[in-house]
């Protein structure tokens, strides 16, 4: 990448910092929407995404319509990571798709997959070869790996489903929108 292109993408992620640093959920973030074009993300109009991002993506990243991502998310994606509609995450999650295999230790790309209408609570970790059904619930403090159904409530370290999102959830879904 040519110095000009890496001085004006440095200076555009710390422009899009600041404006995170001053926004709060629902304000416009243009910048960062700026930013974001220019790291190659596919994106929805509406989206938020709080102050302190690391972003280390290879043009491989999706995001939805009325995305909503915490303050202190890392987003490492060396495989593909695709996040469905009404997204919610607390603050410092973490979505790393890149890992070792263990007899070779040659790095390997995997991809994560997360439908709509899913929330993540705070510090949740969701790694590579991780698909996330629609309207789940991921716990605080979870670290995920696997496939997981539509309308599971998922935690634990390693994570798994413990329960079926209750009914009185659909409500939640049309507030949500």
């Amino acid at each position: 990448m040519p110095l000009v292109r890496q001085l004006q993408l440095a200076l555009l992620r710390r422009l899009s910092e600041f404006e995170r640093e001053l926004s709060r959920p629902g304000s416009p973030i243009r910048l960062t929407k700026r930013y974001l074009d220019a790291q190659g993300v596919r994106r929805g109009e509406s989206l938020w995404i709080g102050a302190g991002l690391t972003l280390k993506n290879h043009g491989r990243l999706s995001l939805a319509d009325r995305c909503g991502i915490g303050v202190n998310a890392r987003i490492l994606n060396h495989g593909s990571i695709e996040i469905g509609e009404d997204f919610i995450a607390a603050p410092e999650l973490v979505l790393s798709t890149g890992t070792h295999d263990l007899a070779t230790m040659r790095f390997r790309d995997n991809t994560i997959k997360i439908g709509n209408r899913v929330w993540c609570g705070v510090r949740v970790t969701i790694i590579g070869d991780t698909e996330i059904g629609d309207n789940s619930v991921v716990a605080a403090g979870a670290v995920v790996k696997g496939v997981f159904p539509s309308g599971s409530v998922i935690g634990g370290v390693p994570a798994r489903v413990i329960k079926a999102v209750p009914p009185e959830r659909d409500a939640w879904r049309l507030r949500f929108r």
